[in-house]
């Protein structure tokens, strides 16, 4: 099926690697390949066992409930070593990418490694949440969440934008990246002590139809 699509098969190759190399390094304590789904005019790269809850919607997306409905459901594609989440997908039409969503959901506690083995690790983190006793371990990170969306580019919604703090924040970026970008751009904000570098030279720049020009009401851009 990957051989069909040249652009499927380059940016699911670029993830396992990626993916195959944080674990050896360990950085990721598990990860899980991405599902592949085809229709007559697009394929996803996305996450298995996608469920439907309110702990999944946007209101929720500051929210610890939504994390641990993410774990809970092994709804994720890496655990990173900290019990960070990383998620993702990228939607193609033929040569061009249509969507894509950059998923980190910080884990919300510092969590005892031997509660989570014997608890489960959502239990773990509800504890630690709840207990008046462990409220040093509660850690105040937002989310990051980087969207594309081709066909949605309008004053409010910049089609490839950056979320953090708030739903309805939304920060322009120029264009939409690939995986190891994504990688990159966490990394060297949020871990800088991981000893992790990325060959430039192999970062995939994706084809999109640029045709449409808006002027966003949000002004600040970020570049990666």
């Amino acid at each position: 099926m990957l051989k069909m699509n040249k652009n499927v098969e380059t940016c699911y190759n670029q993830i396992m690697n990626t993916l195959e190399r944080l674990y050896e390094l360990g950085y990721i304590k598990y990860y899980d390949k991405p599902k592949i789904t085809e229709s007559k005019k697009r394929v996803l790269i996305t996450w298995n066992n996608h469920t439907s809850s309110k702990e999944l919607n946007e209101h929720y997306f500051l929210s610890p409930k939504q994390y641990i409905k993410i774990i809970s459901t092994r709804a994720y594609h890496a655990l990173l070593k900290d019990n960070s989440i990383i998620r993702f997908s990228f939607e193609f039409e033929k040569s061009k990418l249509m969507k894509e969503s950059l998923l980190w959901w910080p884990c919300p506690a510092n969590i005892n490694e031997e509660d989570a083995v014997e608890l489960s690790l959502d239990d773990a983190i509800i504890m630690a949440i709840i207990s008046e006793e462990k409220e040093d371990n509660v850690i105040m990170r937002s989310p990051v969440r980087i969207d594309f969306d081709a066909n949605n580019d309008t004053p409010k919604h910049p089609k490839s934008h950056i979320h953090f703090q708030n739903a309805d924040t939304r920060i322009n970026s120029n264009y939409p990246i690939c995986f190891n970008r994504f990688i990159d751009f966490i990394i060297k904000n949020f871990y800088p002590d991981w000893d992790v570098n990325f060959d430039k030279r192999n970062f995939i720049s994706f084809s999109i139809d640029d045709s449409n020009h808006v002027n966003y009401c949000n002004s600040t851009n970020i570049i990666y």
